[in-house]
């Protein structure tokens, strides 16, 4: 589905959003200047880097370590990608604009690479001093700053701080819904998340209505049997079962292997998988007949899937002249069949 965007700008703003693409476009054109932005971007990981590391030898520049930074970010070489952020916040906080949104950014990209190294409580003043920056920037109900509010709560959630963690996701959530229209596509990854650190906890009544509001949205813009569905129909069954709405959760766990049978195929290991939960969720309401129903054709998916695992085991021996070694899955294969 393609997304109109021009159906939802305001025309008193489309003077900004016109320099705003300008400005993009320049920045594009910027960088098609630059080779190791360009080898970066064409997905020639060594080359970018190598010619990152060239330029920083020439330069060393704030921005030129932040690229090379993210290049290690994006192959999860965090270790590496560290001290090039603190040596190009160095450089900026010399700088004559020691508060400044490319401050931000580096903050927030150490920050990042902290949380990835599992030093999220080392993070949380990085993030922190990254918020105040750009909030004084662009302001605080600018809807660029949900981001920020969402980082921040990522943090506060892996410090195991929920409630500080749910009063941000619910900000970023309402920044985002001031600015766009109440069933907008963009509002999907914060309430997909909030409802998701509910869930977790265990907060299922406060978890239902933003998944039910999510389901609403994809269904309307997506249609009824989007595969995009299957995430949010599996947490709303979920959260219903938790809270032993039964009658509320029946009809959606049949909708979610009706669509698992559609987006995949009705032997798909998926399928298993909804089955085991359908099985589950009959079974905490002593409905055995269609638990072991469910069951049993779980199990049938399940082996087919490890004969057919098996058969191309032993296959890719014979393959290579190593009938021996291909044999036990050969034979373990043939045993499976007869029963």
């Amino acid at each position: 589905m393609r997304f109109e965007f021009w159906k939802y700008v305001n025309i008193r703003h489309a003077g900004r959003i016109a320099l705003a693409f300008a400005l993009l476009a320049a920045i594009a054109s910027a960088q098609q200047k630059d080779p190791g932005m360009k080898a970066f971007r064409q997905g020639d990981y060594t080359e970018a880097e190598r010619l990152f590391q060239s330029a920083l030898i020439e330069d060393e520049n704030p921005r030129t370590l932040r690229q090379l930074a993210d290049l290690y970010r994006t192959q999860a070489r965090y270790a590496e990608a560290e001290p090039l952020l603190t040596r190009a916040l160095a450089i900026r906080e010399k700088g004559p604009g020691p508060e400044d949104v490319e401050l931000a950014s580096d903050l927030t990209s150490l920050a990042l690479v902290y949380r990835n190294l599992a030093r999220s409580k080392e993070a949380l003043p990085l993030m922190n001093r990254a918020f105040q920056i750009r909030q004084k920037s662009i302001g605080r109900d600018n809807p660029e700053l949900a981001k920020d509010f969402s980082n921040l709560a990522l943090l506060f959630a892996d410090l195991k701080e929920f409630d500080v963690a749910a009063q941000l996701y619910t900000q970023a959530l309402r920044i985002v819904e001031q600015a766009t229209s109440p069933d907008d596509l963009s509002l999907l990854p914060y309430m997909d998340t909030l409802a998701g650190l509910y869930r977790n906890e265990n907060r299922y009544s406060a978890a239902e209505p933003l998944y039910r509001r999510a389901l609403t949205i994809r269904e309307r813009k997506l249609g009824p049997m989007d595969p995009e569905l299957l995430p949010t129909l599996d947490n709303l069954a979920y959260v219903y079962f938790g809270q032993k709405k039964y009658a509320a959760a029946d009809p959606i766990y049949h909708r979610l292997l009706a669509l698992w049978e559609k987006a995949a195929d009705p032997d798909h290991p998926m399928v298993a998988l909804t089955l085991d939960k359908m099985v589950e969720f009959y079974m905490d309401q002593e409905k055995f007949n269609e638990a072991e129903c469910l069951a049993e054709r779980s199990v049938r998916i399940r082996k087919t899937a490890l004969i057919d695992s098996l058969t191309r085991s032993a296959k890719l021996y014979e393959a290579e002249q190593k009938p021996a070694l291909g044999l036990p899955f050969k034979n373990r294969a043939a045993v499976l069949k007869q029963d």
